[in-house]
């Protein structure tokens, strides 16, 4: 049977009403101040997906070798932080209500920015 344009199942429907919002966003490494937050992603607009990568824009690679300190909706327990190398990128963050989210850098270089592709 022929479907109009119009017309989804139950589960087309819900998939796609997922995301109402999304933001991206580049994030200065350069070490002033020695972190950056993710200034969408908000306890009142939590976001349900993440996606973190290198900026698209030549010149603000990240370099090999650099790892990021992610901090995820200010957890402050060492053990509860997430550490990615740039071969981990793109990183993507999934399944939980992301309220916050702070990226350290190990090393502080003026050129290098990550984006943040959050989904709301």
């Amino acid at each position: 049977m022929a479907r109009g344009l119009t017309e989804f199942t139950v589960q087309q429907a819900v998939n796609f009403e997922s995301f109402s919002d999304w933001n991206y966003e580049e994030l200065d490494m350069d070490g002033t101040p020695a972190s950056s937050d993710a200034s969408y992603i908000t306890s009142i607009n939590p976001a349900k997906k993440v996606v973190i990568y290198t900026s698209p824009i030549a010149g603000d690679a990240v370099d090999a070798g650099d790892t990021f300190t992610l901090t995820i909706n200010g957890e402050t327990a060492t053990n509860k932080k997430i550490v990615i190398a740039l071969e981990d990128l793109p990183f993507t963050l999934t399944g939980l209500a992301i309220t916050s989210l702070n990226i350290e850098p190990n090393n502080e270089d003026a050129t290098e920015e990550i984006a943040v592709l959050s989904f709301h």
